[in-house]
């Protein structure tokens, strides 16, 4: 899987800037490799987990909490463009339309697989490798993903209703964000970098498992975000070898920088346990503070570092806690998401 890259400051769409290059994209996770966690042929859907946390210039597309309408412009960006044979033509194009109608529809697909969900018909000119690319709204909020295009009628097109696409997020155990689409990078804009030291830490965590130790003492020492997340990936990496200190590690950097958290939160999902468990509960804990008769509920952490927590605490397999376990963990978390008050 292709995380669009710069090249010379710029987003880059050629296919000769990707093809031979694995090595390079994989150390910044703009290549990465994934597994299917849930699909439902019904809706023509399918829920993909990364095996590696995204780059750290990647951002998350809000879905919209209202559905399609009728004559709603839509966006989308697709790969119908790139020839991967010769490496021609484009990996990312974009195309825009408007919505006609939203209703519920039974078809099937190259003669195959029966399709029957509430769709989103569109007059966006969607081919081949479009499918699967997000309908976005002005906004940048998803409100379908493109799966089919109507040969027998002239631009006359097929996206699933962002309802399903909720559905099956929250099937394979994952959630959805809303909100407004941010642009920027996931690492803290205002966080020093340092390519030195940017440099010292790919090379680290490029090892591999052997440097276990060495990857947690590396994280240790405060890196510039970017850094910092590879490091946490290549944590992640060790498995078995992984120090006893990583977690905590782990958990300290991503306090400090929002952009270090997505790779945090995958690795420390992945690890589970009663132990990781109380590292991020703490992390939602509040105390009351006021005079009697009037306190109220302060968190003891940021309410970015508590939301972060509840998060990949949702994450978490309840299999590889101990039996009481899930209890304290939702009980923990509905009073982290209660006792902050922005």
């Amino acid at each position: 899987m292709y995380f669009p890259a710069r090249v010379n400051g710029a987003v880059s769409a050629r296919p000769a800037d990707y093809l031979g290059r694995a090595a390079a994209l994989a150390r910044t996770r703009h290549l990465t490799t994934a597994r299917v966690v849930a699909a439902d042929r019904r809706s023509d859907l399918a829920v993909l987990r990364l095996d590696a946390a995204p780059p750290d210039d990647a951002v998350a597309l809000p879905v919209s909490a209202a559905p399609a309408k009728a004559g709603q412009s839509l966006h989308a960006v697709g790969a119908s463009g790139v020839g991967l044979a010769k490496g021609d033509g484009v990996l990312w194009r974009y195309t825009a339309g408007k919505a006609r109608a939203v209703y519920e529809h039974r078809m099937v697909l190259d003669g195959v697989q029966e399709v029957e969900c509430t769709v989103v018909e569109t007059d966006m000119p969607i081919n081949r490798g479009d499918s699967g690319s997000a309908a976005v709204n002005d906004a940048g909020e998803l409100v379908a993903v493109n799966f089919a295009a109507d040969t027998r009628n002239r631009g006359l097109s097929y996206a699933v209703d962002v309802g399903a696409v909720r559905r099956i997020v929250a099937r394979a155990g994952g959630h959805t964000v809303t909100g407004k689409l941010d642009a920027g990078p996931t690492a803290d804009p205002k966080a020093p970098t340092d390519p030195a030291r940017e440099e010292a830490a790919a090379a680290l965590a490029a090892m591999g498992p052997g440097v276990a130790s060495l990857l947690v003492r590396g994280l240790s020492l405060d890196p510039p975000p970017a850094a910092a997340a590879r490091l946490v990936t290549a944590i992640g990496a060790t498995g078995k070898q992984m120090p006893p200190d990583a977690a905590a590690a782990i958990v300290a950097a991503a306090e400090k920088s929002p952009g270090v958290r997505p790779a945090a939160t995958l690795v420390l999902s992945k690890l589970g346990g009663d132990d990781v468990s109380l590292l991020l509960r703490q992390r939602t804990e509040w105390s009351a503070v006021g005079p009697a008769g009037a306190k109220t509920k302060k968190g003891r952490y940021p309410a970015e570092v508590s939301l972060w927590a509840v998060n990949t605490l949702a994450e978490f397999d309840p299999a590889k806690l101990t039996p009481k376990q899930p209890a304290v963990v939702v009980s923990q978390v509905l009073g982290g998401a209660f006792g902050h008050r922005s």
